[in-house]
């Protein structure tokens, strides 16, 4: 692999001090349930969508202890 491409794979950097989103736990995204009929049963199924506090980065912007 060539340098060139090792260093356009790379995440953006983050601030130097960042917190992992409480929400996401890190992924980015969340799970939303919703309801299916699977073979004429109903059934939990689950969507995953954007993260709304991280903006699918996985982290905050400084240290945000939890209360």
């Amino acid at each position: 692999m060539s340098e060139e491409h090792y260093e356009s794979t790379l995440p953006d950097p983050r601030p130097k001090l960042s917190t992992v989103c409480p929400s996401c736990e890190g992924s980015g995204q969340i799970v939303e349930p919703a309801l299916a009929l699977l073979g004429n049963v109903g059934r939990t199924v689950h969507h995953l969508r954007p993260c709304p506090w991280c903006k699918e980065s996985g982290y905050l912007p400084g240290l945000q202890p939890l209360a």
